[in-house]
């Protein structure tokens, strides 16, 4: 993140008074879905948003993002309600669900198992069977 800051201070003319190391948690415990570019552009809306730049203004903009991105997340749920058939939408949810938590523990599926009460090589073989 400090390496986009340094570029985008100088492309946009804006001054970056950011502690980044102070921000360090919240912003690694983020699941950052398509990694560097999704980081980089998310950098890039703080730029274009404010002259100046320090820790508030980026947590304001990271949590004005995180809403953002459970807004689309909320848009799977009327996506859930609108499946007509019960087995399809038990279906539906249970790849979701599994997808989230296993992505969230870092693709661990020993702590995923763990964490969502299963059968550590039940869960392998649903990761593997729905290529997750």
């Amino acid at each position: 993140m400090k390496h986009f800051f340094s570029i985008l201070s100088q492309k946009h003319d804006r001054y970056d008074n950011s502690d980044l190391k102070a921000l360090k948690k919240p912003l690694l415990n983020y699941r950052w879905e398509r990694n560097v570019r999704q980081l980089m552009n998310f950098c890039e809306k703080v730029f274009l948003n404010n002259e100046i730049i320090d820790n508030e203004i980026i947590i304001n903009e990271f949590n004005s993002y995180v809403s953002q991105q459970h807004g689309k997340q909320s848009d799977t749920f009327y996506h859930l309600l609108n499946i007509e058939n019960y087995k399809d939408a038990k279906t539906f949810f249970k790849k979701k669900y599994i997808t989230y938590h296993y992505h969230k523990n870092k693709r661990h599926t020993r702590i995923t198992a763990e964490k969502l009460g299963m059968d550590h090589s039940g869960l392998s073989r649903y990761i593997k069977k729905e290529r997750i």
